[in-house]
């Protein structure tokens, strides 16, 4: 029986009851029931779903819906689909899936909505965007395929129409739209609500909306997400951090530069934050230096503690023994905090990398005053003056590599520290043998 005290025994807010309490009272739940025992396996979930599509079909036909009728022939509509809709290679599973999520998918013809799905991929292939991420993206919010494609595409022109003279275009939006699909099913009013609350709020501290829409664009969950949320979010964080010099200003600026942070739980955020900067008390980093750092590279607000220490830990142990301290590494990560944020293993790799090159003779560069001359310890010793060094890419270092080699390129850390593009220049006129010796001059590249 029925317990109306139950919040569980309803869906969509149709009470789930016992097939055998409804099969001789409520035709159109005992046909639904049977036509979709094929399909969805798990009776308590069958029971949902029937209770689900009676009640749709006793508000769109009445009663004058017969229990027969090829509406629920649910079966017979699956496969209909699957051949309607064949080239996009959905599988069995997906459509049952599907199916269980969105159970309107049932009552609509199959030519209906694959006649949907070519309206949009029309429109969204006329912006760049091809069927097979609209299918994608239709699989994450189902509605997609049974909604009107005039209404879908209407709240999509409408965004960008208020928003155009900001900067929004509509490749913009769309793409967007498709890695957040739930934007292309909300009404236009609550997504441009949703971006002028947020701007509004912190218009005082420098927020723009032409900003602030770059930004959504790349972190779409800001249009769906309700303004208050956003706006606490960002409240709390500033206002936890205020005594060590967080103001709403320099937290909006990292925020543009990584639009997750906005979204994401202010207890992780900050006590990412305070993990880190406990476990380096020790050397004497202080709350306020390392969330200097940490607005510099906003990444470090969402990784996780154990990871940044890792990060920073890992390269002092491998080069502890060619005289790398944690104050020295220290200084450098807080001069270029991306170091705090990169894999230990790349860091490890550039500094060899640039070891073999001095190891070959190709590089020459100055012992260190203190610990031991290796070509390892002279490395650290040039990357500790200049920390940018110690993310040169892969491509970039061996560039120079190439380019030392020629013999016609000084030895001195004036090469790795020359602009890539400079480097690349120099190879290009080697290569035609063009330019004093075949390396354009410049005044920066010195021996």
């Amino acid at each position: 029986m029925i317990d109306e005290c139950d919040p569980s025994s309803y869906l969509l807010g149709l009470p789930t009851t016992s097939y055998l309490d409804v099969k001789n009272r409520d035709p159109y739940f005992s046909r639904a029931f049977e036509s979709l025992e094929p399909l969805i396996r798990e009776p308590a979930r069958r029971e949902q779903i029937a209770s689900a599509i009676s009640k749709a079909a006793r508000r769109i036909f009445g009663e004058s819906l017969s229990p027969s009728s090829t509406v629920f022939d649910f079966g017979v509509k699956v496969e209909r689909l699957e051949r309607l809709l064949e080239r996009d290679g959905l599988s069995r599973n997906e459509w049952l899936r599907l199916f269980d999520r969105h159970f309107q998918l049932l009552m609509s013809r199959p030519e209906r909505i694959a006649a949907n799905i070519d309206v949009l991929t029309d429109f969204f292939e006329s912006q760049g965007i091809q069927r097979e991420r609209l299918i994608t993206c239709a699989l994450r919010n189902p509605a997609i395929f049974t909604q009107r494609p005039a209404t879908l595409i209407h709240n999509l022109t409408s965004v960008v129409e208020r928003f155009a003279g900001e900067g929004l275009d509509l490749p913009s939006y769309l793409q967007a739209v498709v890695t957040s699909p739930l934007l292309i099913s909300q009404s236009p009013t609550t997504v441009i609500g949703n971006v002028e609350v947020v701007v509004s709020r912190f218009a005082a501290d420098g927020l723009t909306l032409p900003a602030y829409l770059r930004a959504a664009c790349r972190q779409p969950g800001l249009m769906s997400s309700q303004p208050k949320t956003v706006i606490s979010h960002i409240e709390e964080v500033v206002e936890h951090f205020r005594p060590h010099g967080l103001t709403f200003s320099k937290y909006l600026t990292a925020g543009l530069k990584r639009p997750q942070i906005w979204i994401h739980r202010t207890q992780t955020l900050t006590q990412n934050i305070e993990e880190v900067a406990k476990s380096f008390e020790t050397d004497a980093l202080t709350m306020s230096d390392y969330l200097h750092a940490v607005l510099r590279q906003p990444v470090l607000f969402t990784q996780r503690p154990d990871r940044v220490i890792a990060n920073f830990t890992g390269v002092v142990e491998r080069f502890q023994e060619a005289g790398l301290t944690r104050a020295d590494y220290l200084k450098s990560a807080l001069s270029l905090p991306a170091l705090f944020s990169s894999k230990p293993s790349t860091i490890i790799r550039h500094v060899e990398t640039m070891a073999d090159m001095v190891s070959e003779d190709i590089l020459d560069l100055p012992a260190p005053k203190n610990g031991p001359d290796t070509p390892v310890a002279r490395v650290l010793a040039i990357c500790r003056e200049s920390a940018s060094l110690f993310v040169l890419s892969d491509e970039s270092i061996e560039l120079r590599a190439r380019l030392a080699r020629t013999g016609r390129a000084p030895r001195s850390a004036a090469l790795l520290k020359w602009p890539r593009h400079a480097v690349q220049a120099a190879l290009d006129a080697l290569e035609k043998e063009e330019g004093p010796d075949g390396v354009p001059p410049n005044p920066s590249f010195r021996s």
